[in-house]
């Protein structure tokens, strides 16, 4: 019993590793989720009335109609490609936390 209990307070790290990373990966993904639903929220907010869809006969009739749908249209754009842009900030972030995480994972496994 004593040695089993002397293992347990030798490996507490990894112990409480094995136990504390699936809940943070867990917490970790639900927040994200929610970030990219409010900025999806506020995306459609912000070019909600540029974004939806028209109908297949409907053509502007006056120039101005004209500049201003298409001035809609290039807000919508706009907004997209910033998302985008952020969209792939995260993930070159992410993989360069995943590129840290697998060669940590290959050094304990070199020197256990």
């Amino acid at each position: 019993m004593f040695s089993f209990m002397r293992t347990l307070a030798d490996r507490k790290q990894i112990i409480l590793g094995t136990i504390l990373t699936p809940l943070g990966i867990y917490a970790g993904i639900t927040l994200k989720e929610w970030q990219d639903n409010k900025e999806a929220a506020r995306i459609e907010r912000e070019v909600g009335s540029s974004a939806k869809p028209l109908p297949a006969d409907h053509e502007p009739e006056t120039p101005s109609a004209i500049n201003s749908e298409l001035d809609d249209l290039r807000n919508a754009a706009s907004a997209l490609r910033t998302r985008e842009g952020q969209l792939n900030l995260e993930l070159q972030s992410i993989n360069i936390k995943l590129a840290r995480l697998e060669a940590k994972i290959d050094g304990e496994k070199k020197n256990p």
